[in-house]
């Protein structure tokens, strides 16, 4: 399949799992939703969603972040829904926030889907916005299916890309111009991304 209509596929796929089985209802009657990442960049080379919450009054309520988990728990499909405190336990690569990690499969996914939903400080969701607006601007036909291509060729045995490659390719790429895959692999490690390199093209 051409790596244009993967992601079209994928794009297609994720609209079904936030709107047809009820995630943008459940997200939105709770908090103001920011749906990030490849996801909003129509960037898509694997199962992946990645979704910000804003909640009123208190970023961090617990109550109103575990009442989205209680009701996301109960769709059709989802098979896995894990909890982690990013507050108390942080780390540098990730957001500071509240975290759902969840597993959504079904026999028309090759693989089970993934949702990533945080809940974060308005800050930091309005500094992600606007790095998300600096990555659109300087999108074009032929550097997304460059983007695209990389993307693919690095996706491991777990069928998804390395952790956290997705942003560093687009700095490489649309910030500083690089082309060829074995330099882009090479930023990639020099910014500490594990990558299990097959030399795929």
């Amino acid at each position: 399949m051409d790596i244009l209509e993967k992601s079209r596929k994928l794009h297609e796929q994720a609209d079904e799992l936030i709107y047809e089985r009820g995630i943008d209802k459940i997200l939105s009657s709770k908090a103001k939703v920011f749906y990030t990442g490849s996801y909003n960049l129509d960037l898509m080379v694997w199962p992946d969603i990645d979704i910000y919450l804003s909640i009123q009054n208190n970023p961090f309520d617990k109550e109103i972040f575990f009442d989205i988990g209680k009701e996301i728990a109960l769709l059709p499909d989802v098979v896995s829904l894990k909890f982690k405190d990013h507050r108390s336990y942080p780390l540098e690569i990730l957001p500071r926030g509240l975290y759902w990690n969840i597993r959504i499969n079904n026999e028309q996914f090759d693989i089970p889907w993934k949702v990533d939903i945080w809940a974060l400080a308005e800050q930091q969701i309005q500094e992600n916005i606007k790095e998300i607006e600096k990555i659109k601007q300087k999108l074009n036909d032929q550097n997304r299916k460059l983007i695209l291509k990389v993307k693919q060729s690095l996706i491991n045995e777990k069928g998804r890309t390395p952790i956290l490659s997705g942003y560093h390719i687009y700095q490489a790429i649309l910030f500083y111009g690089m082309t060829d895959r074995e330099d882009i692999v090479w930023y990639l490690k020099k910014k500490g991304v594990r990558v299990e390199d097959s030399g795929k093209n």
